[in-house]
């Protein structure tokens, strides 16, 4: 049944990605454990392979409004107040995860642009400066 779903693995953000849509009509609560634990992990940016596998799962592309809002809210607090922590663990995704993160934070949810673009503007160095150019060059 559902309600084994994502309980006893090693790597239960790992089974949620696979298992996406199920978790969620299945098992809420934990899908809201494990994204709520993933989203802790990823602010505290003392390992950023948890902060790479947070930000991965903007390759979902879910339509789950509920989910894209705390996803976006997460990402919004992160480019604010850890933004070396965001874009450090963005040059090491791929192409299309930093596409993606960066065309949320073009449109943010709940913090202003203005904000967001400060504080990407402030953390530019040469090792970000390509991810910080995605958000600026893009398509507006």
């Amino acid at each position: 049944g559902g309600n084994n779903l994502c309980q006893s693995e090693v790597n239960p953000l790992a089974c949620l990605k696979t298992n996406f849509d199920a978790l969620y009509v299945e098992n809420l609560d934990r899908f809201w454990t494990i994204t709520h634990e993933a989203a802790a992990k990823a602010e505290q940016c003392s390992l950023l392979p948890d902060t790479v596998a947070f930000l991965d799962l903007v390759r979902i592309k879910s339509n789950n409004t509920e989910f894209n809002e705390f996803f976006s809210e997460v990402i919004e607090r992160m480019a604010t107040r850890d933004t070396t922590c965001l874009l450090n663990a963005l040059v090491n995704m791929d192409k299309d995860s930093q596409k993606l993160i960066m065309g949320k934070l073009r449109n943010p949810l709940f913090l202003e642009s203005a904000a967001i673009e400060k504080a990407l503007k402030n953390a530019q160095n040469n090792k970000f400066k390509f991810v910080v150019d995605l958000y600026f060059q893009s398509d507006k």
